[in-house]
C-alpha cells in the first residue's frame, strides 16, 4: 500500500502533456497525466491490485479484532473461574 501512495505522488508530478519519454496517458483524480514506460507498467499493475489489497486489509483487521476479543474473553473467564473456586 505504501508503494501505491508513493506511486500516486509520482503520477501527480508527471506532466499533463505528452513530452519526451512520457507517452502513456493515465487518468487520476479527474485529470490525465502522461507516464514513462516504467512508471506506467507499475501504475497499471498496482491499480489492478488496489481493490484486492484493500479488501485483504479489511479482512485482516476484522480477524485481528476477533482474535483479540477471544483472547480477552478467555482471560476474563479464567479470572472468574479462579474467583469462584
Amino acid at each position: 500500500m505504501a508503494t501505491l501512495f508513493v506511486l500516486q505522488d509520482r503520477v501527480l508530478t508527471s506532466p499533463k502533456v505528452q513530452i519526451g519519454t512520457y507517452l502513456h496517458p493515465a487518468e487520476y483524480k479527474g485529470q490525465t497525466f502522461y507516464l514513462s514506460d516504467s512508471l506506467f507498467s507499475v501504475w497499471t499493475t498496482l491499480e489492478f491490485a488496489c481493490n484486492p489489497l484493500w479488501a485483504s486489509a479489511v479482512l485482516l483487521g476484522m480477524f485481528i479484532a476477533k482474535s483479540e476479543y477471544r483472547i480477552k474473553r478467555r482471560r476474563w473467564d479464567a479470572l472468574l473461574d479462579k474467583m469462584e473456586g
